[in-house]
């Protein structure tokens, strides 16, 4: 914990300990990667980035990206904020690049911006939502059906020079939603494959925040 705590106060961290096998590592965003690159050099295993709406308490959006040391059975977060007006982030993904689906999902659900991810399009909202609008922000309610655009395909990846596209989908795999790849190859190699799913969200999270108490969450969560 003293080394993880020294390197990321040399990127300019803010480290607080949150409890016995926690520590919050606060940056702000111009020194986000600074701050990630720290944990990841020290060790760090990439778990999950999480973003949060804090507008109406102090204009910002926040985005805490959480790792394990798994031999010190200690948690590590790394967490900043940016305006509403300008909710740009810089991308961690090309040199982390576990954490693209989860910018791709802060993306979706809450509107923010992350400097040069590789595929920054959409992963979770459907083909035709309306730009603009971001479901897990507080002000949009839980009920909210906007209507339908036509002719609405989704973009797949332009195939690599030299390659042929496999469709595999869309097909509904046991205890799994429905999911569409396209797999891109070389005879028998694989060079390259694009996804497709989240087909069945239901925004169980928007519910859990607008519609249910507390003890009420595993219940609806499970369901």
């Amino acid at each position: 914990m003293d080394r993880l705590r020294a390197a990321a106060e040399t990127a300019g961290a803010r480290v607080t300990e949150a409890g016995a096998d926690r520590l919050d590592i606060e940056v702000t965003r111009q020194a986000l990667k600074a701050g990630v690159s720290a944990v990841v050099e020290a060790g760090g295993r990439y778990l999950v980035g999480v973003g949060y709406d804090n507008i109406a308490r102090d204009g910002t959006l926040g985005l805490v990206h959480t790792f394990s040391f798994d031999r010190d059975d200690l948690f590590a977060c790394v967490r900043t904020t940016a305006p509403q007006a300008d909710p740009t982030f810089d991308s961690i993904t090309p040199f982390l690049p576990t954490a693209g689906w989860s910018e791709r999902e802060c993306a979706d659900l809450l509107g923010m911006r992350f400097c040069g991810h590789p595929k920054p399009k959409k992963l979770i909202l459907a083909d035709d939502w309306p730009a603009g609008v971001y479901p897990l922000r507080k002000d949009v309610p839980h009920d909210l059906v906007p209507p339908a655009a036509e002719n609405v395909a989704y973009q797949l990846d332009e195939a690599p020079p030299g390659t042929t596209t496999v469709p595999v989908g869309p097909f509904h795999p046991s205890l799994h939603e429905p999911a569409h790849f396209a797999v891109y190859v070389d005879g028998e190699t694989i060079k390259g494959c694009d996804y497709r799913g989240f087909m069945a969200h239901r925004g169980i999270e928007k519910l859990c925040t607008t519609q249910v108490s507390y003890n009420e969450v595993p219940f609806i969560a499970e369901r």
